[in-house]
């Protein structure tokens, strides 16, 4: 493998909704895993007579690295190998850091799955079947996918720059002002901790102003985990300056920090090169299948996951939102509507019956051993690494290439007939 002309049509509706960024965030994901020596991307943005694409999963990470890892497993199918071992050899060395997180993060999953073996047993029943048949057993299959997705805007290209302002009274209490939503324990506890961590003070000395407009700064938007990406970083930079001033000048003390944009010269979004993220999240993601060979039904056996989002500040809620994304992959890959209850999504994650068990379910954070202010953002990574996995499973167990989504018994069954 060693080049890639890859073509982009991106359809978002009647008027786009974050276009540009949609368009470039497509392009920094087939970038980030186009394994040739040499590629070229041509990307365009349709406009069509239809609704308008709402907040999308990743903004646009999600068909950037479906494409890219779909591809993948096809050219290891093809080339006669196992995929994880395909994508270690043809990984993108561009930035070895990187490079070798990503494989790091393969290597647990895989292990952890027992990928290897059982890929190799399913490619071998695979081969050594003819079409589907009216079988007694079920067809199997396992996928793997494993990538990076960036928070915030890329280049820190936001519509607005963020704000974050801090003050220190004289009783040594401190006040945070933001207008980024810090409801939820992960986002109240990741800000209180790192003011009280850089101040040595009690995290119950840390309080928030009121969040109207008329008392907070515009902290920009709240989407892509900019509140983490962005948000954080510039709680840490007011809790370093209070922490230098507050010795040598008289209480009370306040500072604010805005975020600043990346120069040209780090990010081109003409050419792709640099890096354009705020803060890179990185994961990867085994799934297992088994298709009933008379009705077509995909039922779901195993997820392994395996994320490095930086400093964790409340695994629960953490490990909850994840499982959340990936039971609505699950339902979103099959064609299933999704229900929304009072702002809270249930999804039909599959349960355990008398004559089937539930998923097993395995997520595992990779903690950095660094600042507690190195915390990165989880929105959207399961759901992105979730939906080519599946994929490569389905794949896998039918004998069938999928490309596409969603893989509902409608496509299985066209491809049966045909």
């Amino acid at each position: 493998f060693v080049a890639a002309d890859i073509d982009v049509t991106a359809d978002t509706g009647a008027f786009p909704v974050f276009g540009a960024e949609y368009l470039d965030r497509i392009c920094v994901a087939l970038r980030d895993g186009c394994r040739g020596k040499a590629f070229r991307i041509r990307a365009r943005l349709i406009v069509a007579n239809t609704p308008p694409a709402e907040r999308y999963v990743g903004l646009g990470f999600l068909p950037g690295v479906f494409a890219s890892e779909v591809h993948s497993a096809r050219m290891a199918e093809l080339a006669g190998e196992d995929p994880f071992e395909w994508k270690k050899r043809h990984i993108a060395v561009g930035n070895k850091k990187r490079a070798d997180e990503t494989i790091a993060l393969g290597e647990t999953v895989v292990n952890d799955s027992d990928f290897h073996r059982k890929h190799a047993a399913y490619e071998m029943q695979r081969a050594r079947r003819r079409g589907i048949g009216f079988r007694h057993l079920p067809l199997r299959g396992i996928g793997f996918a494993g990538a990076a997705m960036c928070g915030g805007f890329l280049g820190g290209n936001a519509p607005t720059n963020a704000t974050v302002s801090m003050r220190i009274d004289s009783e040594g209490r401190v006040v945070l002002a933001t207008s980024t939503p810090v409801v939820g324990p992960v986002r109240y506890g990741l800000m209180r901790k790192i003011a009280s961590e850089v101040l040595s003070i009690s995290p119950e000395q840390v309080d928030y102003v009121e969040q109207r407009t008329d008392l907070v700064p515009d902290s920009g938007p709240t989407i892509l985990g900019r509140e983490i990406a962005v948000g954080a970083k510039l709680v840490r930079q007011c809790a370093d300056n209070l922490n230098n001033r507050r010795f040598r000048a008289p209480l009370p003390l306040e500072v604010a920090k805005s975020s600043r944009r990346k120069s040209r010269r780090q990010w081109d979004p003409h050419t792709l090169a640099g890096d354009p993220c705020v803060a890179r999240s990185g994961g990867a993601v085994v799934v297992e299948v088994e298709v009933d060979p008379v009705t077509l039904q995909i039922g779901l056996k195993g997820i392994w996951c395996s994320v490095s989002v930086g400093r964790i500040i409340d695994r629960h809620t953490a490990r909850v939102d994840i499982l959340a994304e990936l039971a609505g992959s699950f339902d979103a890959c099959r064609g299933f509507e999704q229900r929304w209850e009072e702002a809270a999504w249930s999804p039909s994650w599959p349960t355990a019956s008398a004559s089937k068990p539930a998923p097993h379910v395995s997520i595992r954070f990779i903690d950095s051993a660094g600042a507690v202010h190195a915390a990165r953002p989880v929105e959207g990574l399961a759901s992105t690494l979730f939906c080519p996995a599946f994929v490569a499973a389905v794949s896998q167990a039918t004998g069938f290439y999928f490309d596409t989504l969603p893989l509902d018994n409608e496509l299985l069954h066209r491809y049966v007939e045909t």
